[in-house]
């Protein structure tokens, strides 16, 4: 009986791993993304989980556009904001499947029906195969599959003129959820993108979640690493990278910061202003 249950098993995560992997290559998963493209216009707020979120009132975006990223359903003013789309674009191999799946169910419990969400597209795997439910809700009965979008990785942007954002295609802009976001909202149509409780965008670092009591301020030094002591620099670049993408297709991103911060490449403002702004 052991002996059954661990061949099973092995060949469950066989099985599942070579169907993802064939879910990469599934260009055609793409498609319904078409119908997306420049179909909203204005602003729009991504909303990240820095521990930044945790003091800001954000009562003035029920009526605004806005995108949710990865645990963002955890904040206590999740459900009033109504978000409009959710981005988790992990990739969903085996071993992530258990937490991936009780993740995205609970985003969904917690989100109204016609809530638009891009998954990575190794998650179709689970999403399209009704008979398997790794954790303990029936997903048929969960999961609005007709708003549920995928989008295919194709490696990481370097410069400005490297990237590929149309999530029609494979893009090359899932290496970050900051990156994938400001991505998504230009694909969308919006053309000022705000970025609230994106903390690893402000100087100093703001280090930590909402969710998970960590909140600390580093430094540059701080963020780099023996194995990658250009880290900072790095990522620096990237956001110097992504701005100019967007600049240079008419979108303005403004960073909100918190009071003792600021924003290195980023226009910024403080949540204060923006209440201003939608009054």
């Amino acid at each position: 009986m052991v002996f059954f249950k661990i061949i099973t098993r092995i060949v469950d995560f066989i099985s599942y791993n070579a169907k993802t992997v064939f879910a990469i290559k599934n260009h055609t998963l793409l498609e319904k993304n078409k119908k997306l493209k420049g179909a909203y216009s204005g602003k729009v707020f991504i909303l990240a989980t820095g521990s930044s979120v945790e003091s800001l009132n954000l009562d003035c975006l029920k009526s605004e556009y806005t995108i949710g990223v990865n645990k963002f359903f955890l904040h206590p003013k999740y459900e009033s904001l109504n978000v409009d789309f959710f981005s988790l674009i992990e990739d969903w191999s085996h071993h992530k499947l258990v937490f991936l799946s009780w993740l995205a169910e609970m985003c969904f419990l917690k989100s109204k029906r016609d809530m638009v969400t891009f998954l990575h597209s190794s998650a179709s795997v689970y999403m399209n195969d009704d008979d398997k439910d790794y954790a303990y809700r029936n997903k048929k009965n969960l999961f609005d599959k007709l708003n549920i979008h995928y989008v295919v990785p194709n490696g990481n942007f370097s410069t400005v003129d490297s990237i590929q954002s149309d999530i029609d295609k494979p893009c090359n802009i899932m290496s970050g959820s900051l990156y994938f976001s400001i991505g998504l909202a230009m694909y969308l149509g919006f053309n000022k993108v705000y970025l609230i409780g994106s903390d690893y965008s402000s100087e100093p670092i703001r280090v930590g979640h909402f969710y998970d009591g960590l909140n600390e301020v580093w430094s540059r030094e701080d963020i780099n690493t023996d194995s990658n002591p250009d880290l900072y620099d790095n990522m620096i670049k990237n956001h110097a990278a992504i701005k100019a993408y967007a600049e240079k297709n008419n979108v303005e991103i403004i960073n909100v910061t918190g009071e003792g911060f600021s924003s290195p490449i980023f226009k910024s403002s403080t949540m204060e202003n923006i209440i201003k702004e939608l009054q």
